[in-house]
């Protein structure tokens, strides 16, 4: 803001000292020197900057006015008293008044109209994202009843070759390699478990597990497998789900989650 009223400013005497180096160069040509080139002046910038310089520029327009008809008889009474002498000067102030309001005016309806199109760009561009927004949630949704989808037709293959394969461990064994993709999963009783992990699981390790869910092998202690899963057959009878050993990409939550699903499954199925 200071630094527009300080260009304005500078663009006012600027024009001014212009009007008046062309004033005095036409003074000399008879025909051109009554033209009064300050009501020229006076009219750029109340047309440009509006009334409030419109009057400074009848102002400074007044003065050189008034300067020009000292010089002519240089005795100031004789100005101020001569009422002819008065008439520019009102001239300059009233043009610059009429002029000014009108550009005020016509610069606040402008004002308006650029309020009105931020506001207008402003709600667009909120209903643009809002859109965006949606897009992207439809997007996400879709992709989520894609892969649900496609979990649902993977799970009712799963239910479908296991009843099929209900009395053969090693036909069963060879679903879960193949829905799990890895070729060290297994489901053994806790027995043949401990007998080939040195009876890891006691009474508090499986009460352990059986709250978690899941056990998995952080620290890779050998002759543990990777990830334990329980799955209660009867109090007395429990099967374990174990994945002996994984690639780094199956060591993730999502890997972990399932297998806790395929044990959660094989708990209906069994």
């Amino acid at each position: 803001m200071k630094n527009k009223i300080l260009r304005n400013i500078f663009n006012l005497v600027i024009l001014f000292l212009s009007t008046e180096l062309l004033k005095n160069l036409l003074s000399g040509i008879p025909d051109l020197g009554i033209i009064d080139i300050r009501i020229i002046f006076i009219l750029i910038i109340s047309n440009y900057l509006g009334m409030k310089y419109g009057i400074a520029s009848a102002i400074l327009a007044s003065i050189s006015y008034v300067i020009q008809e000292y010089l002519k008889v240089n005795d100031t009474s004789v100005i101020f008293l001569n009422t002819n002498n008065w008439i520019p000067i009102v001239i300059y102030i009233v043009f610059s008044i009429l002029i000014g309001l009108k550009t005020d005016k016509n610069n606040a309806k402008l004002s308006n109209l650029e309020n009105e199109i931020t506001q207008k760009k402003a709600k667009e561009a909120e209903s643009n994202s809002k859109i965006e927004l949606y897009e992207k949630e439809i997007k996400e949704l879709n992709q989520i009843l894609i892969v649900h989808d496609s979990s649902y037709i993977q799970v009712a293959k799963f239910i479908q070759e296991w009843n099929k394969n209900s009395n053969d461990m090693k036909k069963i064994n060879s679903i879960l390699k193949k829905k799990l993709k890895n070729s060290t999963c297994e489901l053994i009783t806790v027995e043949e478990l401990n007998n080939k992990s040195n009876n890891f699981l006691n009474d508090a390790k499986l009460k352990e597990i059986e709250k978690e869910k899941i056990w998995i092998n952080k620290e890779l202690k050998e002759p543990l497998p990777f990830y334990i899963a329980l799955v209660t057959k009867s109090e007395k009878e429990k099967l374990a789900l174990v994945v002996w050993k994984c690639d780094f990409e199956q060591m993730n939550i999502e890997y972990r989650n399932q297998l806790i699903g395929i044990t959660e499954l094989i708990k209906y199925l069994i």
